[in-house]
């Protein structure tokens, strides 16, 4: 998980460069990621456990900001930008910004909805 990490935060194209990571991490010498062979097909680097993956780790950064908003004084929870996308589907992105800790502004994306007529 934390290799899909990295890769997702470096913004590094996570479904063709999982594998190749994971195999140099084991080259020079980790041997955590041997639990992730169990037999010769359960290599845990398929298309869809790395999409499962994606979806842990975004629940997980999801919660944390969403924890760390409300806990600030000041805080907004919507703020909100309507658009069309290329399918002639319209959106509308949320956003949270609030007040850090160390008095900072953070603006945070949470979700996109499709708009129905």
């Amino acid at each position: 998980m934390q290799c899909l990490y990295w890769l997702v935060k470096q913004e590094i194209p996570h479904t063709t460069n999982y594998g190749s990571l994971l195999d140099a991490v084991e080259f020079i010498g980790c041997d955590h990621l041997k639990h992730l062979h169990q037999g010769e097909k359960a290599k845990y680097t398929s298309q869809r456990i790395i999409q499962e993956f994606l979806q842990v780790l975004a629940q997980q950064i999801k919660q944390k900001q969403l924890q760390e908003m409300l806990s600030s004084s000041f805080y907004s929870l919507l703020m909100v930008d309507e658009s069309t996308d290329i399918s002639v589907t319209n959106e509308m992105v949320l956003y949270g910004r609030y007040l850090t800790a160390s008095k900072c502004v953070k603006t945070t994306f949470f979700k996109i909805l499709e708009l129905t007529n």
